[in-house]
This record gives C-alpha cells, structure tokens and sequence, in this order.
C-alpha cells in the first residue's frame, strides 16, 4: 500500500492533539487533512470527498455536532471509512455506536503501532 497517495481527514476538536495526530501520521507517509468541529469535517468531506480516504473521528467533539452525529451525516452520502477516538472506555460506547458502519474504535494514547496497524486493516478491507 502506497501511504503517500492516501488522505487522511482527523476530525478532533483539541487542535493540539489534532495537530499532534497530523504530525504523526505525516511522518508516516500520509495526507493529512484537520477538521475541529463536525461541522467542518462535513464540509471537507462535501468538498473533498473524492480526496479523502479514511476519516478518524473524534467521539467528542465539543459543542455542535459530536463524531457519532457526523458520522451518521457523512454516510449518507459517502462510502469514506471512519475510524474512531476517543479516550472513553470502549465498552461504554457500545450503545451510542449501534447502527454505524464504521471500522474500527481506537483509544486515544494508544500506541502508534495500534493507529498505523488500525489504519492498514481499514485500507485492506475498504479496498
């Protein structure tokens, strides 16, 4: 998988750990796009959908639209995987994620081999 060519959308509302997940995943060879509300994430996905290719939400994105209300905004209409942070508990989110299709939940503070191998597994079964 050629990293260079994909675009990533984080989606974080603390612009220091969106800037933090950017830096990370740049220098792993992505794109990377940030959005720090669900509002602009949905524009960015309007505007460069056919650009992005995988979006990690942020649950929690302050005041406005949460990650879940986004992600339920996105796949209406739009087929981008979302993979999402937060730093709850996974097992406290269970019912607040029932029927959307996303790929994955990632803890945030998890190792960076945890986000890289989160982000290939997506990519293989998208694609």
């Amino acid at each position: 998988m050629n990293k260079s060519n994909k675009t990533l959308l984080v989606v974080d509302d603390e612009a220091l750990i969106a800037m933090a997940e950017a830096d990370l995943l740049e220098s792993a060879g992505y794109t990377v796009v940030q959005a720090y509300s669900g509002e602009s994430a949905l524009d960015i996905i309007r505007t460069e959908n056919s650009k992005i290719d995988l979006v990690l939400m942020d649950i929690d994105l302050g005041k406005g639209m949460n990650g879940i209300e986004t992600t339920r905004e996105i796949k209406k209409s739009h087929k981008v995987p979302v993979i999402f942070l937060s730093s709850y508990p996974e097992n406290s989110m269970g019912d607040k994620l029932d029927g959307i299709s996303a790929y994955g939940y990632i803890k945030k503070r998890s190792s960076e081999t945890e986000l890289f191998d989160a982000i290939q597994m997506v990519f293989k079964i998208h694609e």
